[in-house]
């Protein structure tokens, strides 16, 4: 009645094979290279120009005013 239950031995998997990594002569290498250069250039004008007294530019805000002025 008190019987330790059998513990099954785990069946090991075959060894997969490698899945080569991908080459600079792939479409999809190529496209994604394309696409961060692209990305790059776009962003090369935007900038935040600051100086040491802060933005160069004034916040485009509205005064505060009370309820129902």
């Amino acid at each position: 009645m008190c019987s330790t239950p059998k513990i099954p031995t785990p069946s090991v998997p075959a060894a997969a094979e490698p899945i080569a990594p991908p080459t600079v002569a792939d479409a999809k290498v190529q496209k994604s290279a394309s696409n961060t250069r692209e990305q790059t250039v776009a962003s090369a004008g935007k900038t935040v120009k600051t100086t040491s007294l802060g933005l160069t530019d004034s916040a485009q805000t509205k005064k505060k005013t009370l309820l129902g002025e």
